[in-house]
């Protein structure tokens, strides 16, 4: 099998035990076979292209918390943030925690905030049933003072 320590002139020397089940580890198992590499390089490659994947400003927190936002606010959610990020040039955790510290500060309630809480709201609830409008005494009153055609 092909190994990868041509990507670390240092021998690699210390160890990292996991524990995973049975059928996750069948999984690493077959992949790495494909790949034709042993178990620990097929998955030091993975975690090393995932590392890799992450900007050199980000930090082992930065990663959590982003995996977190995903698993948190979805993916339809994390987009908006991202659309959001990109549009004022900074970073998802940036904009995120912009956005928490601002509503737990309680800046965010502007009539401009208000309305894009509503527009984001719209209908997320659509089983609630919503009781029809009625003209009221007071209702019928107003049309009367203002000659309002109802």
């Amino acid at each position: 099998m092909a190994g990868i320590d041509v990507q670390w002139p240092e021998r690699r020397s210390e160890r990292l035990h996991v524990r995973v089940t049975p059928g996750f580890k069948q999984r690493l198992e077959e992949a790495a076979r494909e790949a034709g590499m042993s178990v620990s390089d097929f998955v030091v490659r993975v975690v090393s292209d995932r590392l890799d994947q992450v900007d050199g400003d980000h930090d082992a927190e930065s990663l959590l918390f982003e995996e977190w936002l995903v698993a948190t606010m979805g993916r339809e959610g994390t987009q908006m943030l991202d659309r959001m990020a990109e549009a004022e040039g900074a970073s998802r955790e940036e904009v995120a925690r912009r956005l928490l510290d601002r509503a737990l500060a309680g800046a965010a309630d502007d009539a401009a905030a208000d309305l894009t809480a509503l527009e984001a709201s719209f209908g997320v609830c659509p089983e609630i049933e919503i009781m029809p409008r009625e003209t009221s005494e007071r209702g019928r009153h107003l049309v009367e003072m203002w000659q309002i055609t109802p």
